[in-house]
């Protein structure tokens, strides 16, 4: 199942592929001013757009990896040093540009969890707030298969996220990332975020209400997410036990419940023990009762750029029918790329 999954991650991260140190934050935008070291006759300029002067969150940055290639002695000396990748045996300089002021740049060391699968930051190496034309450099290591780093980067609402890995298809040297806004189109038939609905709506259906409005149904909800979602790819311990990190268990009720700032009280029945100290996993009792195999996916539909209606089906001796609503997040401020944002129920 392993080998399986590491399969998984790698053609997905071919396909398209936190918390920092605040007390470093300062040195690594400041410190390392003394490497300022561009004059007139040092740098060629670097290619920046200033024809449209309105106010936009559009932005481009290209990251230059290959130290012998022209496109990276063109860049001339950089301009700021940034930490990176201490490891300088295998560490290559990498070199990045903005095309405009103002983006607030990330590198994150990182790991992967499996269910969902996502990428979760657990180091902050830099941060830094660009110039446009400007030269960054930071020691950087590009992964052959399963990347342990990350560039996020932020301007108003766009995000950009680039995964420091080879390329392996083309072999190309110079990656370029563009900052966009989440836009509605329609999930993959095996997308867990219809796992999330599934349980969302079959639970709506049973209290005969919108669960946003039961703060009873909340861990009920997180629990069975949790449940199917991880049988999928992992099997709880001999016990029942899913272990999973607070954060991970977050991310589910953020996509179910948006809305909901303060999350209820946990009861015994709720099947979830908390953890004594934040180190420690939380414990999700699986819910193996809970089944989406009657659950099916009638239809999806674009309703606007920030809305996409999930019609399922709910087979029985009464067909019941629940439109769940979701709007598209950036994979950086939420794993599953989704949130629920409503259902809407209707008798078969």
């Amino acid at each position: 199942m392993k080998r399986i999954l590491a399969w998984i991650l790698i053609m997905v991260l071919l396909v398209g592929c936190a918390g920092c140190k605040e007390n470093e934050t300062e040195k690594e935008q400041t410190g390392s001013e003394n490497l300022e070291t561009a004059t007139d006759g040092d740098n060629k300029p670097v290619s920046v757009d200033n024809t449209d002067e309105t106010e936009n969150d559009d932005f481009r940055l290209t990251f230059y990896t290959d130290l012998y290639s022209e496109e990276y002695q063109e860049l001339g000396n950089a301009q700021m040093w940034l930490s990176g990748f201490s490891e300088e045996t295998e560490g290559k300089k990498i070199r990045f540009c903005s095309d405009v002021d103002d983006v607030y740049v990330t590198l994150e060391q990182g790991e992967w969890m499996e269910a969902p699968l996502y990428f979760r930051p657990v180091d902050c190496m830099f941060n830094v707030e660009t110039k446009a034309g400007k030269v960054y450099e930071f020691d950087g290591y590009l992964a052959e298969c399963i990347p342990l780093y990350r560039i996020t980067a932020f301007k108003g609402d766009k995000t950009a996220v680039w995964y420091l890995m080879e390329d392996g298809k083309d072999g190309k040297q110079v990656f370029e990332v563009a900052g966009e806004e989440p836009h509605a189109t329609c999930p993959e038939i095996t997308d867990p975020i219809l796992s999330l609905c599934a349980v969302y709506a079959g639970l709506s259906i049973r209290v005969e209400e919108d669960i946003a409005y039961k703060p009873e149904q909340f861990w009920t909800a997180i629990t069975n997410a949790v449940t199917i979602v991880t049988l999928q790819t992992a099997d709880a311990d001999a016990e029942g036990n899913i272990y999973l990190d607070y954060e991970t268990l977050n991310k589910y009720a953020e996509a179910m419940f948006p809305e909901t700032g303060v999350y209820p009280d946990i009861k015994e029945s709720d099947g979830i023990i908390w953890p004594e100290s934040a180190e420690d996993s939380v414990i999700v009792k699986a819910n193996f009762t809970v089944d989406d195999s009657t659950v099916v996916v009638r239809s999806m539909e674009v309703t606007d750029d920030r809305n996409v209606d999930v019609t399922l089906l709910f087979k029985g001796e009464i067909e019941e029918y629940a439109a769940v609503h979701i709007s598209p997040v950036s994979e950086v401020q939420n794993p599953f790329k989704w949130v629920i944002t409503g259902v809407e129920l209707a008798k078969g």
